[in-house]
């Protein structure tokens, strides 16, 4: 995980006494609490970024679904071939 940085924020004091209310029930700080909050908004909008991409490249969506449902069966059965393998030679716990 690459090092977190600092971030001042201002806000409201009834804002900021309400989230020191809710850190605290969360068992954690606000700090933490407000990084939370911040990455799930980020990931959020990259989920969305990401669907509107796919459904404006329809095309180009299916071929990457395909290539990655390739590998995952690929990995799979990768993965099996070396638990058989493992079994034979009695490796496997």
């Amino acid at each position: 995980m690459p090092a977190l940085q600092p971030l001042t924020i201002k806000l409201p004091q009834h804002f900021l006494d309400v989230a020191r209310e809710v850190a605290e029930a969360e068992e954690t700080t606000v700090s933490a609490w407000a990084a939370k909050a911040v990455t799930e908004k980020l990931l959020r909008l990259a989920a969305q970024a990401e669907a509107e991409w796919e459904r404006e490249h329809p095309e180009e969506t299916a071929t990457l679904r395909a290539e990655r449902e390739a590998e995952a069966e690929e990995r799979h059965a990768r993965e099996q071939a070396e638990d058989a393998a493992a079994r034979r030679h009695g490796d496997a716990a």
